[in-house]
Order: structure tokens, then sequence, then C-alpha cells
């Protein structure tokens, strides 16, 4: 009885043991072959050099290679890298040094299974390297990086040549480049510094959500608050000046002057206060300079300007380097007057409410009132 009871369990033994070696005996195998964790994935190679098997995987390239930039590598080449890019925040390296690079842009997370980072809320990209615009520009504007903004004439603020280009050339300097978004707002109007085009835009805010009213000089004053020549800041300040060289030689009469300037700065309007100066020699010579007035533009960057007591026609401008010197607001440029001062504006829609004894899309019409015997 004794030996039948315990029979079984002398039978079950090998079996359990036979059982185990063939679930484990697998990945012995695959270990004992290739000398590297699991194989290394399928996703680099087992280094052996030297003779001895060291049984270190060389990853390949986005497997936690060499060159991969990443927070973790997995020895056995199992997770993924994700891409790279200027970190947003960074320890400044040294004076002009800063925003290494990193995985995700040092403010993402990166899926190790996927090599697809994971970003923030704001942010967008393979990386996470760009900073979105705010509600798209709300449907009003164009979603543009720091270096197309820099090369917009209309962007703001506002400037008087668009010779100046914001490089992405890979330095610290420039690490901002294309990584920085914002919006530049659609306008109905021409916007910018020269003539006929006025210093604000129509759609503005940081989502161009928000809508200018009509502009209109107020019609209670004695001056055109419309007329920003000379101005900047939409009229709050006097605008910069611009000095550009003149090539032009020869004084047309004793009253005008055909001057020519360099490309770059911004066109010649008529009405535009010009000062002329760097004429030496004689006293022909030096009453050229002076303050003129630009009577015509024949091109952007020819114009007959008019003044007094210059030297004849046909007398050449003395030599040396001759400048002209003019506003960056432009004769005829336009200050924008909500309402025409006559009112308020409802930015939510772009609509001026006048105030009582005024009407109009810009309230600049007066309401009048009639008398009890004209309504008769």
């Amino acid at each position: 009885m004794s030996m039948t009871k315990y029979a079984p369990s002398f039978h079950i033994l090998p079996t359990l043991v036979f059982i185990s070696l063939v679930l484990h005996s697998p990945s012995i195998d695959a270990q004992t072959a290739s000398g590297c964790s699991n194989n290394c994935n399928g996703h680099g190679t087992c280094d052996t050099s030297g003779g001895t098997p060291t049984y270190k995987c060389t990853c390949f390239d986005g497997w936690g290679s060499s060159t991969d930039i990443a927070d973790y590598k997995a020895p056995d080449c199992s997770s993924r890298s994700c891409p790279y890019g200027r970190r947003w925040f960074d320890i400044a390296q040294s004076t002009v040094s800063g925003h290494r690079d990193a995985e995700c842009s040092g403010i993402g997370d990166c899926n190790r299974i996927t090599g697809v980072c994971m970003c923030p809320i704001g942010y967008e990209g393979k990386s996470c390297n760009i900073k979105k615009c705010l509600n798209s520009c709300s449907g009003h504007g164009r979603c543009l990086d720091m270096q197309q903004y820099a090369a917009e004439a209309t962007a703001f603020p506002l400037r008087n040549t668009l010779t100046f280009s914001y490089l992405n050339d890979g330095t610290s300097n420039t690490w901002d480049a294309t990584m920085i978004r914002g919006c530049l707002c659609d306008s109905s109007w021409s916007v910018g510094l020269d003539t006929g085009e006025t210093q604000l835009a129509e759609w503005f805010g940081p989502d161009c959500s928000l809508r200018r009213c009509p502009s209109g000089d107020d019609p209670w004053t004695t001056i055109d608050e419309t007329d920003c020549k000379e101005k900047y800041d939409n009229g709050a300040s006097s605008a910069a000046s611009i000095t550009t060289s003149v090539t032009q030689s020869l004084a047309g009469s004793a009253t005008s002057t055909t001057i020519t300037h360099v490309a770059g700065a911004r066109a010649f309007a008529v009405g535009d206060t010009v000062t002329i100066s760097g004429h030496t020699g004689t006293a022909a010579n030096t009453a050229m300079n002076q303050v003129f007035t630009v009577a015509s533009v024949s091109s952007p960057t020819v114009a007959v300007l008019t003044g007094s007591g210059m030297t004849s026609s046909g007398s050449a401008y003395s030599s040396g380097t001759i400048v002209a010197t003019f506003s960056m607001a432009a004769a005829g440029n336009l200050c924008h007057v909500e309402c025409a001062n006559r009112g308020l504006c409802n930015y939510a829609i772009g609509q001026c409410q006048c105030f009582g004894s005024w009407k109009g899309a810009a309230c600049t019409t007066q309401v009048t009132h009639q008398t009890k015997s004209q309504l008769e």
C-alpha cells in the first residue's frame, strides 16, 4: 500500500524537470549564440572584438547608438530614441553659448516604444521644437517663425528697411530663429510706413481675435489726427530717420535738384522732408546742404527736390560723401483713429458705437436735429 501510494510522485518529478528544460532552453540558446542580451533585439550588433566576447550591444541609429542624443539608452537596444532639437531651457555654457541639443528639445517626453516625442500643450514638431501660435491665429492671420517674421514689411514693430534678416545659422545667437512663432494679423487696408499705408492693422491681439473699427479724422479739431507724417507708434512719437547715400551729382536749377538714393531704404514720397548734407568746398556747393521737399517721384529711389538758394543749373555737387536724411514715416502715412474719437469701438465685431450726436461707420457725421417747424 505504501509503495502504491507514493509511486505517482516518483514518476512526476522527471516530467517536471523535462518540461522546465524545454521552456527555458530557447532563451539560453539565444544568449549563448549571440553573447549579447536578447541578441540586441535585432536593433544592433554584438561586440565580440578583441578575441574575447564583451557581450556588449552596438545599437543602430534611433535605438541608442553612440551618435543618438537621448536621455536614456537601453544596453540591449530595446528602446527607441526620439528626435532632438535645441533646448528651450538650458544652463548657459558661457556668455555667448547655450541651448544645447536635447531629446524632444528638453521639454517633451519620449515614447520609447514608438520613438515619438509627446509634446506639452503649446508645442509641436518632431522634437517639440516649435512654439505653436495661439488659436491658430483665429483664422485672421499667418503663423510665422521669427526668421519669417523679420522679413515682413508689415510686421510689428514697423521698420524702415527690408535689408535685415534673422539668419538660422545654427549658432546659439539665433537658436530661436525657426522655433518661436507668432501671429501676423490680417488687414483689409494696407499696413506700413509708406504713403497711403496705415500704421495699425485691422485684426490684432496675440491670436488675431480682435478687430479694429474704421478710422476717421476727428471733425471737431483743426488738425488731421490721421496724418502720421514723420510720426511713429501710431502718432505717439517721432519716427526715426533714414540716412542714405546720394549718387546723383547735378542740380537741375537754382530751385530744384534730382537725387538718387541707394536701394534698401523706403521709397521717396511726394511731400517728404529731406535734409541733404556732406557738401564741402565753395559756397555754391555748401548751399546744397539744406532742407528740401520732395516735389515729384520718378522711381522708388529717384526724386526731384525743391528748395531755395542752391547752386545754379549744371553746377556739380562737391566731391565726398553726400547723404540724404528723411523720416521713416513717409508723407501721406496714416495714423489709425478709431471711430474718429467720436465713439467707442466694439473689438469683438469691429463696429463703432457712436456718441449720441454722431453717426456713420467711423462716427464722422454729426446728426442734425430738426426743429419743430422743419418737421411740420
